[in-house]
């Protein structure tokens, strides 16, 4: 079917931008080029670029800017939540007239996305709270262990429970504040000790 065609039977003709970023470099080239494999087997493509990778202070980006041919409103949607575009220009028609049922489609998509965006978001929130929690019980314990023969300074703690000793400062912190251990001169030690 002919992009005029598409067109005239509803659909639309878009600009997007899709950028990514990351490390090593070598990912990103890899990455971005899948997701141009994946665009044109997914929609129709009617012109691609890539743009050379860029390397910022801690990390690389990549982005391509496509046109591309979506049938109907409904799937613009669909392809923005799948490819996540940072950037995205109706080009043709030039104006459209949408029906009730295209606004309820469009936006009963949005909602089911957004709930689903949601409860992923909540479920994430459950784990990493038990993860945390578990993570603290196993810190404490470990401490325990380690002042189980008298006070000693953070590096000697670190070392006794194989942590490097940046890692386990904000915890130290924590528990001091809990009053689970107390510090003096830059020792710990457990509070009942």
């Amino acid at each position: 079917m002919e992009k005029d065609d598409i067109i005239e039977k509803g659909g639309l003709l878009i600009r997007v931008i899709i950028e990514i970023a990351g490390a090593p470099k070598e990912h990103i080239e890899k990455t971005i080029n899948m997701m141009v494999d994946m665009l044109k087997k997914k929609h129709k493509v009617l012109k691609n670029e890539i743009a050379p990778v860029e390397k910022h202070e801690q990390y690389f980006s990549a982005f391509t800017e496509s046109e591309i041919l979506i049938s109907k409103v409904d799937d613009l949607t669909e392809f923005v939540y799948e490819f996540m575009p940072s950037s995205i220009e109706i080009i043709e028609p030039e104006s459209k007239t949408l029906t009730n049922n295209d606004i309820s489609n469009l936006y009963n998509d949005l909602i089911g996305r957004l709930h689903k965006t949601d409860m992923t978001l909540k479920n994430s929130n459950g784990e990493k709270q038990l993860l945390l929690k578990a993570n603290a019980g196993m810190l404490r314990s470990l401490f325990n262990l380690a002042l189980k023969d008298g006070e000693k300074t953070q590096n000697e703690i670190a070392e006794i429970i194989s942590i490097e000793p940046e890692h386990i400062t904000k915890a130290l912190q924590y528990y001091v504040e809990q009053k689970v251990l107390v510090e003096k001169k830059g020792k710990y030690n457990l509070k009942n000790a």
